[in-house]
């Protein structure tokens, strides 16, 4: 019995094309108008430091062990 390629398996190179797509979807603006996070700065402190800008937000959270 031959290996499965790409090609005979379920979605194929189709699919991995599609998950390396650089294409966006804007939200409906309904959707986005109730968003938590409107501000475009929010984007880049979080871009400038991650890690600082999670740790913000987990220590918003109830934790049973410190994070």
């Amino acid at each position: 019995m031959a290996d499965a390629t790409a090609e005979q398996q379920p979605g194929g190179p189709e699919l991995d094309v599609l998950l390396r797509t650089e294409q966006t979807f804007p939200p409906p603006p309904e959707f986005a108008a109730q968003a938590n996070a409107s501000d475009p700065e929010v984007y880049e402190r979080a871009g400038a430091d991650p890690e600082t800008w999670w740790a913000s937000w987990a220590e918003k959270l109830d934790w049973t062990k410190p994070w």
